[in-house]
């Protein structure tokens, strides 16, 4: 009897980017929504470019499924709870699991983004204070 071939390197990596792609489509959904309804006086190009990322993180979640299902992988379960990111599959007979707390899983989400968008966040400026999202909870 041939024993299946234990989980590769990259692998893991693969199952990653199929759980976090989904939320990064969230993430843009959500963004999308508030842009449509901040008075901004170009709102039509921002919306645009979000849209175009979406497409090409539709496209390459498209690509990753018939990887994972070449590669005899199924995700079957997903649990979010406060502090991470609770994910377990199969891989060819074998069951794994890994978790990302949601502060990895952000700067995570964040870099898939800036490759998607071409945007070089090494190069970024920090943002100003006066944006919420620059202001530090209490």
């Amino acid at each position: 009897m041939k024993i299946p071939p234990m989980q590769t390197v990259d692998e893991p990596s693969l199952v990653k980017s199929y759980v976090l792609l989904p939320l990064l489509m969230d993430v843009l959904e959500r963004d999308m929504a508030t842009l449509a309804i901040v008075n901004l006086k170009l709102p039509l190009v921002y919306i645009t470019c979000l849209q175009s990322a979406q497409d090409a993180i539709m496209a390459e979640l498209a690509t990753l499924k018939g990887q994972l299902r070449n590669k005899g992988i199924k995700v079957y379960q997903q649990e979010r709870t406060k502090q991470a990111l609770d994910v377990r599959y199969l891989c060819r007979g074998y069951h794994h699991q890994f978790t990302m707390l949601w502060t990895v899983v952000k700067p995570e989400i964040e870099r898939m983004l800036s490759e998607f968008m071409q945007v070089d966040l090494t190069q970024a400026k920090r943002l100003p204070s006066s944006y919420p999202s620059a202001k530090k909870a209490p």
